[in-house]
């Protein structure tokens, strides 16, 4: 969900889908002043108005848009329409009837539930100060959409590549102290997550948005925070406390969807199934692909496991924040090697953290300390250097 230009961009060439186990599918383009009707809550209807397309995935793509609540907007967007949310149209997979692409959007914004929830089981906990999470979803023209209120930032893919890349032979000092600290903050929002029973499963560039503030031409930008997105590869683990904060009527509904069940001689509530798999000639750990989807284990093991899967992509990301040009632009699997661009020891942490021991892999234990102390030397480095 990154920024895109002013200039309405509504629509779109038919594109061939990449992924064979997905639909090819056409142009979504509003007709004159259509706006979409969100119809998923009791009261006014809800319009949006969309103003410019983000992006595409193998399973979606986003709009920018506007909100309307009651009567039709009848608006033509333009570059001074406000932007206030993204929607996120689903394509459906070839094998799935319209039940099963429902049941996947609601999974997706059951998850977001559940982390709102977990915000509210721990008191001191910023969930969703990590997180976009979806507000509704809803059907249109037989289609399906989930509504996202609109972040003013950019997708890391985007940022690395056309935004901060260069800055590292122009500011190169300062440009190291921002990779230091957006790995620093990905490691952060992830560990929170997963401490809360949230394990997302897809973390990659794209499913990062960026807040940054420019200091100039040729400097590189100060990155402000960052927060993960998309969710419909994530998976809950929890225990019987979340239970009590579900809303009555969609518990059991939510627990389906979320694909629990308790887990014997326990309180706890535990992801039934192993994670989808991915087209298994796609390269895992890659930017496009990181996780470590080929790997079969028992439910038992998902509670040590899941951690030490996110682990993985954290790495990955790492890698790919140091050299975006080899490591996203070609979406090959990252070469963990010292260049003129690594950072110090920030190689033999990607290695801890991708051993293929997981009795030995590091945890975020010991990879967020360093980060912070990484960051906090590369930023006295810098003041002694003024």
């Amino acid at each position: 969900m990154s920024n895109s230009s002013n200039k309405p961009q509504i629509g779109h060439k038919k594109q061939k889908m990449q992924h064979p186990h997905w639909r090819e599918h056409d142009e979504f383009k509003p007709a004159g002043l259509e706006a979409l009707e969100d119809k998923s809550k009791d009261g006014p209807t809800v319009y949006y108005v969309l103003i410019s397309r983000l992006q595409e995935g193998d399973q979606g793509e986003a709009f920018v848009a506007s909100k309307y609540v009651g009567a039709h907007p009848n608006v033509e967007p333009d570059e001074n329409t406000p932007k206030t949310h993204v929607i996120k149209r689903h394509f459906a997979r070839k094998s799935e009837t319209d039940k099963e692409t429902e049941r996947r959007v609601k999974r997706e914004f059951d998850i977001s539930k559940f982390i709102a929830l977990a915000d509210r089981v721990d008191r001191g906990s910023v969930c969703t100060k990590n997180a976009v999470c979806a507000e509704s979803f809803f059907k249109y023209r037989g289609e399906f959409f989930t509504v996202f209120p609109w972040e003013n930032a950019v997708d890391m893919q985007d940022f690395l590549l056309y935004k901060f890349y260069k800055t590292f032979f122009t500011d190169k000092e300062y440009h190291q102290v921002q990779v230091a600290k957006m790995a620093l903050f990905v490691c952060e929002a992830v560990n929170n997550l997963n401490a809360h029973g949230v394990y997302h499963e897809d973390i990659k560039p794209e499913n990062i948005l960026v807040k940054y503030t420019e200091r100039g031409k040729g400097k590189a930008p100060l990155v402000t925070g960052i927060k993960l997105i998309d969710f419909g590869f994530s998976c809950a683990h929890f225990d019987a406390k979340y239970l009590e904060l579900m809303n009555p009527d969609d518990k059991e509904s939510m627990l389906e969807s979320l694909d629990c069940a308790r887990e014997p001689k326990s309180t706890e509530f535990i992801y039934r199934a192993p994670p989808p798999q991915r087209d298994p000639l796609a390269g895992v750990g890659t930017a496009r692909y990181p996780a470590e989807r080929n790997i079969v284990y028992p439910a038992s093991s998902v509670k040590r496991l899941w951690p030490l899967f996110e682990m993985f992509s954290c790495a990955v990301l790492i890698q790919c924040l140091i050299d975006p040009e080899q490591n996203v632009a070609k979406d090959t699997v990252p070469v963990f090697r010292t260049t003129d661009r690594s950072l110090p020891g920030l190689q033999s942490l990607i290695i801890e953290m991708t051993s293929s021991n997981f009795d030995i892999r590091t945890t975020m234990g010991h990879v967020i300390p360093f980060l912070r102390d990484l960051v906090a030397a590369m930023n006295i480095q810098l003041l002694n250097k003024k």
